[in-house]
């Protein structure tokens, strides 16, 4: 049976298990301490250095620091191919369909409605891996495989013999557009599973239990992810125009990408090894992974074992993970605690109020010249980049506050996280009022030919002043969902719970753009902004009163999910 979940400790500590007799993970507080001490110790936030003992703890400072080094480095090589790609395909894309949105709008839209479809089976099957490496490197062996049959699909994009190019949608054209709408899809939904073994699997195995002091907590891993990802998404594009323009051809900078995605893939490979063979929690078979005779009884519903799903056929499998589960995962879903605080990160998406292409383009048409927006939108990674900093921070002083008002509580520990992801949610409520009367004056006087003029130095600053701040607020309440998820989420439910929130994400992105469509003047992205601000006003309020007054299982700092028999019987 599927363990339900009991307190947030216990259940990181159960994912632990495997490898807690590994001597670095053996840390203990000296037998002279003073009970005022141990008390101190006990109630130091995570990520808090001992102030003592150094000496004794530096070769074991040293192996998590390398540990994590190589985790980063994991992470930092896969989403350097992937944002690499996902680059150089719209570029080509828009190369082989110019003056026309049509290709790139069916890429979008059939991307949105797999990972809708898909991303809570793509979940479920992480937490039924019986080890933890398999799905990394089967997501990154997938992942590499899919990105290879793109650059062959792109480098036998056909060109006639004198230069030009065929019809837009000629047969040929039209087949080789089907194959890689097919490898694209393929390509997204690996390394969305990827990045949730990773946060959801891997990330809270490897991160030292509370009680063991360590500067590697999960905020301030959860934070250097993020900003190595960032960085990739920033970096890997600016680096695309030096490779195109060392090449007289476009066969010659394909295969190019093509080629360091190989040695990419090796490499990725390898570290993966290296890490799971240095990390045995790794390689040890989970426990919620159960024999031939039995079936998992999880929060929401009933899913089939790894034993059982491993004896149907492929089309038993896909028809099993497409259609027979996605019911009981949603009862799943909604039978977690924390799901409020999931929904309010998905509503967040809704908005247009960020450096999205929506809004962009919307500042191009009324007057702002590239140049600006492209600084402005500079300034609100730099800002996002920021909150990573500042996150850890805030969360190291807000447990420290709290267990100095309550010692001996370790489960203050989440409500400090609680705390600061209200902080962070507010304060981008606060800073977007400006950005929207902003918007909306702009929008109105854009209505009218005749009274519309290039924004002045003004307004550009108290738009994208604001706009930028907003980052700080997202992107720390990002952290702080994604870290209340690998701590309040039964380990053999997390990547199934992640996977649902990300097909609600999808589902608000969609809407997002079917907005768009319907109000696609723009005279009317006044209304679009109004409608962002109060979606985003929804996401704040239903996560502070969640967060404000928690159930009596977050309180007392478990969940107790709802049982199987009590759903079976509504």
């Amino acid at each position: 049976m599927l363990p339900i979940a009991s307190e947030s400790s216990s259940d990181s500590n159960e994912s632990r298990d495997a490898s807690d007799a590994s001597s670095h993970r053996s840390l203990s507080i000296s037998d002279h301490d003073s009970e005022a001490g141990k008390s101190l110790d006990h109630n130091r936030g995570l990520g808090e250095p001992f102030e003592g003992d150094y000496a004794s703890k530096a070769p074991i400072e040293r192996s998590e620091r390398w540990k994590w080094w190589k985790v980063y480095c994991l992470h930092f090589m896969f989403m350097w191919n992937h944002r690499t790609l996902e680059y150089a395909s719209i570029v080509l894309v828009a190369l082989a369909f110019p003056k026309s949105l049509t290709a790139t709008s069916i890429r979008g839209i059939t991307s949105t409605l797999v990972s809708i479809l898909c991303a809570p089976a793509i979940g479920s099957w992480i937490d039924n891996a019986p080890k933890r490496l398999r799905p990394q490197l089967l997501t990154i062996i997938v992942n590499n495989c899919s990105s290879l049959a793109m650059y062959l699909c792109w480098m036998s994009w056909p060109v006639n013999s004198d230069g030009t190019k065929p019809t837009d949608w000629s047969s040929s054209r039209v087949i080789l557009f089907s194959i890689f709408l097919v490898l694209d899809v393929i390509r997204d939904l690996s390394s969305m599973a990827n990045v949730l073994s990773m946060d959801r699997d891997w990330v809270p195995a490897l991160v030292e239990p509370p009680e063991v002091e360590s500067p590697y907590s999960l905020t301030h891993v959860n934070a250097t992810m993020k900003r190595l990802d960032v960085i990739c998404k920033l970096v890997a594009p600016s680096l695309l125009p030096l490779v195109v323009a060392a090449f007289s051809s476009r066969l010659g900078w394909i295969a190019m990408l093509a080629f360091s995605s190989i040695v990419n893939w090796i490499f990725q490979m390898w570290l993966a090894m290296v890490i799971a063979k240095e990390n045995q929690q790794l390689l040890a078979p989970k426990r919620n992974v159960k024999g031939d005779n039995d079936v998992d009884d999880v929060p929401g519903g009933r899913f089939a074992s790894t034993s059982q799903i491993m004896t149907m056929s492929w089309t038993q499998r896909l028809h099993m993970a497409t259609f027979s589960q996605p019911s009981s995962r949603l009862r799943s879903y909604f039978s977690m605690q924390l799901w409020p605080a999931s929904i309010a990160i998905a509503l967040l998406q809704l908005t247009v109020l960020s450096y999205s292409a929506t809004l962009i383009t919307y500042l191009l048409e009324i007057g702002f010249a590239l140049s600006t927006v492209t600084i402005a939108r500079g300034s609100g990674t730099a800002m996002g980049l920021l909150s990573t900093f500042l996150t850890p921070w805030a969360v190291g002083y807000m447990r420290r506050k709290y267990a100095r008002s309550s010692p001996g509580h370790n489960r203050k520990q989440n409500a400090a996280v609680r705390t600061v992801g209200s902080w962070a949610v507010t304060s981008n409520l606060i800073f977007m009022i400006p950005v929207v009367l902003v918007l909306w004056s702009m929008s109105s006087k854009t209505s009218n030919p005749a009274s519309q003029e290039t924004p002045s130095f003004m307004v550009s600053m108290i738009l994208f002043s604001f706009l930028s701040l907003t980052r700080i607020g997202h992107w720390s309440f990002e952290l702080m969902i994604q870290e209340l998820e690998q701590t309040e989420i039964p380990s053999s439910l997390r990547s199934t719970f992640a996977g649902t929130e990300q097909s609600f994400r999808e589902l608000a992105a969609l809407i997002h753009w079917g907005g768009t469509v319907i109000w696609n003047r723009p005279e009317d992205f006044g209304i679009l902004a109004l409608g962002s601000i109060i979606c985003l006003a929804a996401g704040t309020f239903i996560y502070v009163m969640w967060a404000r007054f928690p159930g009596p299982d977050i309180a007392d700092g478990h969940y107790e999910a709802l049982s199987l028999s009590t759903l079976e019987d509504d």
